[in-house]
């Protein structure tokens, strides 16, 4: 996050970011740390932003950049692509989109949807561990990165350094100097290891696992009369759903018994609705149906006793 944020941005410009809950808020306190004049664009939570709404922001405030999340895991929003990189091209600006909640989950198309610069993670819908954070730019957002007055701020993530070090940039005959930075070869190996069972299974199978994964939760969820926190079926992420608690219930609570009573681990919010709402995260290797029979019949069992009343 930080990392392409301090690549893209360079004091002054101008940055539209759209939020539609906690991490919107986080990326629009980095880019302003980066001398960004950043525009807070934000909708109720559960909600996301239209076509229409993004093309009269654009006409309105002229950003540099636009940021956007293909998902809000805080709030279980998910926000498409389609359509977006059109309008930055029409209205002259680039695009850096967060997909930490969608990579490996849903289909992404980053050339297709004209996007410029995205980050992820390894541990969510790849199946992987924490620790890694993969970046792409397109060749738009590196002409931006290379014409900068200024170097990026954060030595490490710095994209021009990085590029030398893998040596897409640096001559032949330069390649012995080329060291950056040491990494964690045991998490490049485990991504290896994700990627190639991604490949194995197939990816379009894996998007078809969440998407099965998705429908089944939400059908079990429906059996025991929660409400989904993002009212329109079409704008719910994929992989992690956040429900409302029953009245009467505290989220807290829930989340409790069912680690206690189950060793499983729900949340009972991300900074939004702390304590109103439950939030499940079913991706990865957990995108399956027996994962969601043995969480909703734990869940189940919660709603049911009193230890979870207010």
């Amino acid at each position: 996050m930080s990392g392409v944020l301090d690549n893209m941005i360079e004091p002054g410009d101008k940055i539209l970011v759209g939020i539609t809950g906690h991490w919107g808020k986080v990326v629009a306190d980095i880019a302003k740390r980066f001398g960004a004049n950043v525009t807070r664009m934000e909708k109720p939570p559960g909600s996301r932003f239209t076509l229409h709404e993004l093309e009269a922001a654009l006409q309105e405030h002229k950003p540099t950049i636009l940021f956007l999340l293909n998902g809000e895991s805080s709030t279980g929003v998910y926000q498409p692509l389609q359509g977006i990189g059109d309008l930055c091209y029409k209205y002259n600006c680039y695009t850096i989109i967060d997909l930490v909640a969608t990579v490996g989950q849903q289909p992404i198309k980053m050339d297709e949807n004209k996007i410029d610069a995205v980050y992820f993670n390894t541990h969510k819908g790849c199946g992987g561990i924490p620790g890694l954070a993969p970046v792409s730019y397109s060749p738009r957002a590196m002409q931006k990165i290379k014409r900068r007055r200024i170097p990026a701020r954060i030595y490490q993530t710095d994209i021009t350094k990085q590029a030398d070090a893998w040596y897409i940039t640096m001559p032949v005959e330069q390649r012995n100097a080329a060291w950056h930075h040491s990494f964690s070869m045991p998490l490049l190996y485990a991504l290896r290891e994700v990627l190639a069972k991604i490949v194995e299974e197939g990816l379009e199978n894996v998007w078809d696992r969440h998407a099965d994964t998705h429908r089944y939760l939400h059908d079990r969820a429906k059996k025991l009369g929660l409400e989904h926190y993002v009212p329109n079926p079409e704008d719910r992420l994929i992989g992690t759903s956040v429900f409302k608690a029953p009245p009467g219930k505290d989220g807290y609570k829930i989340a409790s018994f069912v680690f206690k009573k189950f060793d499983i681990e729900i949340s009972p919010g991300l900074f939004v609705d702390m304590g109103k709402v439950i939030r499940i995260g079913l991706f990865g290797r957990n995108a399956n149906r027996d994962a969601v029979s043995r969480v909703m019949d734990a869940l189940g069992v919660a709603l049911n006793s009193t230890e979870t009343n207010v």
